[in-house]
């Protein structure tokens, strides 16, 4: 009786499966972290909230506009986004791309369209009581705080890429690697 032998050859199956695993475990995440402290002793993230969303009253008893500047910067870059994640997935799953460091350099890139967007917002207009004690109707800078709060931070990524090579977290604010 003549027999069958069946031989298995990998050809990068087990990396492949490997990477998809490691990218259905990855996460960005891009904002400002609860714990940041804004130079008037409030949660940067708390003052961020009340532009985005408007109050009733604020803390002097007066109302806060509505400034949408996160919300609109993100459904604006929406689509980009989502082509550049797809593309880093092929690239990750490819061997051709560090996972950490593509999510981190999409993440690099929404912060700098926030803050873009921090800096430009103009509607509605500061109130003229405003306009006078800040020098300039700018309704979302005061001290700057509130950009360099945006941050981008990757996790649940493996710390090596899949061709050995060590990988590194950027800091957004100063470019370098952590």
């Amino acid at each position: 009786m003549s027999g069958i032998k069946l031989e298995w050859k990998d050809e990068g199956w087990a990396q492949f499966m490997a990477d998809l695993e490691r990218v259905g475990n990855a996460g960005l995440h891009v904002g400002i972290d609860e714990k940041d402290q804004h130079p008037s002793g409030r949660q940067t993230a708390a003052i961020a909230a009340w532009n985005e969303y408007g109050t009733e009253v604020n803390h002097q008893g007066r109302p806060i506009p509505e400034r949408p500047a996160f919300r609109t910067t993100v459904r604006r870059e929406q689509p980009r986004l989502a082509r550049r994640m797809a593309e880093a997935v092929k690239g990750v799953l490819g061997g051709r791309e560090n996972l950490e460091g593509a999510l981190q350099e999409i993440g690099d890139d929404l912060v700098q369209s926030l803050r873009e967007a921090v800096q430009d917002w103009a509607v509605p207009p500061n109130a003229a009581r405003t306009i006078k004690r800040k020098g300039e109707n700018n309704p979302l800078v005061e001290t700057k705080h509130l950009q360099s709060a945006i941050q981008a931070k990757v996790d649940g990524a493996a710390k090596v890429d899949p061709r050995g090579r060590g990988s590194k977290l950027r800091d957004p604010l100063t470019g370098r690697f952590v």
